[in-house]
């Protein structure tokens, strides 16, 4: 039997389970780069696909863009950093690949929505998880 036709006669839920984890390596691919700034290129090449075919895959999933879930990564490696590790927010800024802490505050804001004070004030993570979770399927 030829690929094509092995392929042709995949079942739909056989398809359907290997592309939600084609999705799923995409964000774990994410997180492995969460602790400092990258951009989709290296995403792209980390899961070693194009550029394109890894937002194609994220479009069709109905998941935020690879940008998008790049900053959110970044975002929770920089809250643990200053929420449980108690590092200062210049720290965190600077691991991240950021000039200041104001530069961090700004990210934060800018990919959450919510101010970096309270979120690492606040100890818990849980509520930037339940946000990334709304988020996630918006498809931004």
């Amino acid at each position: 039997m030829s690929s094509g036709t092995r392929h042709a006669s995949r079942s739909h839920g056989e398809f359907a389970r290997g592309y939600r984890q084609t999705v799923i390596d995409i964000a774990l691919g994410a997180v492995l780069l969460g602790h400092r700034r990258s951009d989709v290129c290296d995403l792209a090449r980390l899961c070693n696909v194009s550029v394109r075919s890894l937002e194609k895959h994220l479009h069709a999933a109905g998941v935020m863009t690879a940008k998008h879930l790049l900053m959110w990564m970044t975002v929770f490696f920089s809250v643990f950093r200053v929420a449980k590790l108690g590092w200062e927010p210049k720290r965190a800024a600077s691991a991240l690949g950021l000039s200041s802490g104001d530069d961090l505050a700004k990210h934060v804001l800018r990919t959450t929505g919510e101010r970096l004070g309270p979120l690492a004030r606040g100890g818990s993570l849980e509520s930037l998880f339940a946000r990334f979770e709304q988020e996630l399927f918006r498809g931004r």
